[in-house]
């Protein structure tokens, strides 16, 4: 059997940030249409509560390739050096079943994660859009400020943490490679106040944002929290907002920060307005003014590791 390994460096190689929004575009649009099989991803809890083992599979028809993701998540990692996601995606070939390639898979979801956000931003936040906060200091925050730099002229970032010194250090690294001007911020509430664009990277299982600190018209990007308990923004954030999804079907088993504000009655399922790939298909209404706050709950899926990995291969291999 000869199947092709590409590590990380492959990666960043044959993934740039513009070619992935494009292509998480392009496969939510394809999830929207059908055109993708995609069970619910399984978690397996570790022993002591360590951490956690993840296990993705799916098929993208018109590609005509299927694959499993397998990545190990230990969120305590960083704290002592180590990535807090490892693993592989492994792609077949659908015609004969052979497999293709087995693609590192950290590289893959830190990069095809901010893309996913940046093409939901491109067709949600407000055109003028130049004011961002990114609540977070880790490897999303990264890629992330490097996404939104991408779809909107921003000159202000602010950036928030837990460790005031860790969002400090984060604006000092940043700053030596980016075209704008970032600022660390003490408290949530300072870094969100008037800011367009707002990502939630955080691994925060509480709310740290809440929706009396947002100005009207602003745009949210939910990153961190993936499970049905976890949540990174209280119920007033969504109530009034216009909320969208990757597939619906995985935010109503897993997206606590929606799950949470339906049970607190913060919103109502018509609240829940589609998937991201129905807008970027112009099927769905994202914006209808400059007023509206937008939401997208970015849980991440299957399809697009698949298709970033997929990607990869190919460009690997002329």
């Amino acid at each position: 059997m000869n199947i092709d390994y590409l590590d990380e460096q492959d990666v960043h190689r044959h993934l740039t940030m513009p070619a992935c929004i494009e292509l998480m575009a392009d496969t939510q649009v394809a999830t929207s249409r059908g055109e993708v099989l995609l069970p619910l991803r399984h978690s397996l809890g570790l022993d002591a509560n360590s951490g956690s083992l993840l296990i993705m599979s799916g098929e993208m028809i018109k590609k005509e390739i299927f694959g499993v993701k397998l990545i190990s998540v230990f969120p305590a990692n960083p704290a002592t050096g180590h990535p807090a996601i490892q693993g592989g995606i492994l792609l077949f070939d659908s015609r004969r079943g052979s497999p293709l390639a087995l693609v590192e898979a950290a590289s893959i979801t830190a990069i095809r994660t901010a893309a996913a956000s940046a093409a939901a931003t491109n067709v949600l936040a407000n055109p003028a859009s130049h004011r961002l906060a990114i609540l977070g200091c880790g490897v999303q925050a990264a890629s992330h400020l490097e996404a939104m730099l991408a779809v909107r002229s921003v000159d202000e970032v602010r950036i928030w943490g837990r460790d005031f010194e860790k969002a400090k250090v984060f604006v000092a690294n940043q700053s030596s490679v980016s075209p704008t001007t970032l600022r660390a911020c003490l408290t949530v509430e300072e870094a969100v106040a008037d800011a367009d664009i707002v990502c939630t990277v955080t691994g925060a299982q509480q709310p740290i944002l809440e929706g009396r600190w947002l100005a009207p018209g602003v745009h949210l990007n939910l990153v961190g929290a993936h499970s049905a308990t976890t949540r990174e923004v209280d119920g007033l954030t969504l109530h009034g907002t216009r909320i969208f999804t990757e597939v619906s079907e995985f935010a109503r088993a897993e997206a606590g920060d929606i799950l949470l504000a339906l049970a607190e009655g913060a919103i109502e399922e018509a609240d829940i307005v589609g998937e991201i790939g129905e807008v970027i298909d112009g099927k769905v209404v994202g914006r209808t003014n400059s007023c509206d706050i937008t939401a997208y709950k970015n849980l991440g899926n299957t399809a697009q590791d698949l298709a970033a990995a997929y990607h990869v291969y190919k460009q690997a291999n002329g």
